[in-house]
């Protein structure tokens, strides 16, 4: 019985002890916590001195640096410069629509700007053609469903766009594609971007030019190619026999409209470089 009521007496110092233990850890967390809400506030107190962060209502923390006193202008007038910024950045974020994070963008680049004019100014018969900038992809082709419904070959095209595409002003149907081949293409990114483009237009059968040159040196003979995508686009028919008319050059560089049947009839028709209108007249090639 002895040897028992040892045996408790043991169990009994065992759980005091364990008690103990855990009444010393918990005052030494709570040491712990104090010294590092006292190190928290020891830092948070000397950021004060340095910089002070404001709240506005919508969440948005505003960094201010602090005002240094002295007698320096140079310092006190990009102090106050600094603030000013400061105070207009803070305006600009109590007043900005979280919900609607979106800015005005330009349209195109200045690049893009100069050769649309270019363009507008300069191609033949740009009367009769619409420029549209800025086409997304998956608006001028899409998935053909009779070969394959899978969704990635849509979303592949959805996020992409050409710089500018050429449509008759007839029927809008598409003539070409022009894309301004500038600095921004020379990354691997788009490169690759470029290729895929050019092959998904490929297989939708739409024709592209792509204008390789520094947009300060551009000429008249760097839209040749659009040139001629543009007067096979809107070749007429013969007036005379009603066969399709195909667009020629004579040796001295004029453009004419020619009868496909050339050897039975000899009706041509002018095609101005600078895209004005011109009346039905004869000309021979020389």
């Amino acid at each position: 019985m002895d040897n028992i009521k040892f045996a408790d007496d043991i169990v009994d110092i065992n759980i005091i002890r364990e008690k103990e233990n855990k009444t010393e850890k918990k005052n030494t967390d709570r040491k712990e916590n104090t010294d590092t809400s006292s190190i928290i506030l020891d830092t948070f107190k000397i950021d004060n001195d340095t910089a002070a962060i404001e709240t506005p209502k919508r969440g948005i923390g505003v960094l201010k640096t602090a005002e240094i006193k002295t007698n320096n202008s140079l310092i006190n007038i990009t102090q106050h410069k600094v603030r000013q910024e400061q105070k207009q950045e803070e305006n600009r974020i109590k007043t900005a629509d979280i919900e609607f994070p979106y800015l005005k963008n330009n349209l195109l680049t200045g690049a893009e700007t100069t050769l649309f004019k270019f363009m507008e100014e300069n191609l033949c018969q740009v009367e009769r053609i619409h420029i549209f900038p800025k086409v997304r992809l998956a608006d001028i082709i899409q998935v053909d469903n009779k070969i394959t419904t899978d969704k990635s070959y849509l979303w592949k095209i959805t996020n992409k766009h050409v710089d500018f595409l050429l449509c008759k002003k007839s029927d809008m149907s598409i003539i070409c594609v022009v894309e301004l081949d500038d600095y921004t293409h020379e990354t691997q990114e788009a490169q690759d971007r470029d290729i895929f483009v050019m092959q998904a237009l490929y297989a939708a059968n739409i024709r592209t030019a792509r204008i390789r040159c520094k947009i300060s040196t551009i000429d008249i003979n760097d839209l040749r190619l659009v040139d001629s995508y543009i007067n096979e686009a809107l070749a007429p028919n013969c007036p005379d026999c009603g066969l399709p008319m195909i667009p020629r050059q004579d040796r001295k560089g004029h453009r004419f409209y020619a009868c496909s049947d050339n050897r039975n009839c000899r009706k041509t028709i002018s095609i101005d470089s600078q895209g004005e209108k011109l009346p039905w007249v004869e000309v021979w090639e020389a």
